[in-house]
């Protein structure tokens, strides 16, 4: 009961800052001003180290799940501190190939530290652009906790450099918040609504952006209750 409590003080917090245009999220000071070796369980989300561990191994067996292999070649789109990297380094063959990116250069220069193996690699990215050469190249693109806390036209970036990147039977796997799938507070939700520290996209909305970007949205799973939608090419 307690814990329920806490969730809804948390989204009535969240939706009057979003209404007043408060955000208290800053990745590139929340990194640069933080002990990443010593927390980088708890820096991106998650509450407790065991939760980090549980949510990367879901996530890899709901890849698994969806045809991906230790030859598979994956991009991992908001890497964080290696929630997935640290799954996938006793996982991924010598003929696979890992590559994370992130907006924050403190992050990537902790992950190549952490997870040192030849066929993994970590590129600082940009809001908008992913400085990665390789069209064509990814099976996979997972894209967790990203496209929850940007813009639409930062999205639209994104979606272009995925498309870019993707090989033609790849799949994109990203998280949304769908506006309508919580009670309504202060303002009916038809486009897109919040801040960096939540951002919900009216469904229609949404899939209007990805069917613009050549993608369609082939099947809808979730980890712990988030929607992930699974995007191919058209």
């Amino acid at each position: 009961m307690r814990s329920r409590l806490s969730e809804l003080a948390f989204g009535i917090v969240w939706r009057v800052l979003a209404f007043l245009g408060i955000s208290r999220l800053d990745y590139y000071r929340h990194y640069a001003r933080s002990d990443i070796d010593q927390k980088y369980k708890t820096l991106t989300g998650c509450t407790s180290e065991e939760e980090f561990d549980q949510t990367g191994k879901l996530i890899l067996e709901r890849l698994i799940s969806l045809g991906f292999k230790q030859n598979s070649k994956i991009l991992d789109l908001g890497c964080g501190t290696g929630r997935l990297a640290t799954q996938l380094l006793p996982y991924l063959g010598e003929q696979g190939e890992y590559y994370g990116c992130d907006i924050s250069p403190e992050v990537i220069e902790f992950c190549r530290k952490r997870y040192a193996r030849s066929n993994f690699h970590f590129v600082t990215s940009q809001m908008r652009k992913i400085l990665i050469p390789l069209d064509g190249h990814f099976d996979f693109i997972w894209c967790y906790s990203v496209f929850t806390h940007i813009f639409p036209d930062e999205m639209v970036g994104l979606l272009e450099e995925c498309r870019r990147l993707m090989a033609p039977q790849g799949l994109l796997l990203a998280s949304y918040y769908i506006a309508g799938r919580e009670p309504a507070f202060l303002k009916r939700v038809d486009s897109f609504y919040g801040n960096r520290d939540r951002m919900e996209y009216g469904e229609d909305f949404l899939r209007e952006i990805i069917g613009n970007q050549g993608l369609f949205v082939s099947d809808t799973i979730s980890i712990q209750e988030q929607p992930i939608f699974v995007l191919r090419l058209r």
